[in-house]
């Protein structure tokens, strides 16, 4: 997975750190990392029946891929 990538300084308000800490923490407490949480939550949207997502490697495109299936 990426880790050189950045939000800029500006986008990082308190507001959206704070419910990036909470969304992590609801991941965590389901076992799952962060991005595939956010997946399953567009996807749970009432008329969203897709998504884009990128993928850098094969783990992470099966990871995203568990989302449909409702893997862990």
């Amino acid at each position: 997975m990426r880790t050189d990538v950045k939000l800029k300084e500006d986008v990082l308000t308190p507001t959206l750190l704070k419910q990036l800490h909470t969304y992590r923490a609801e991941a965590e407490q389901r076992g799952e990392t962060l991005a595939r949480y956010a997946l399953r939550r567009v996807l749970e949207q009432d008329g969203v029946t897709s998504v884009i997502v990128g993928a850098s490697s094969k783990a992470q495109l099966d990871e995203n891929l568990s989302v449909l299936e409702g893997g862990a």
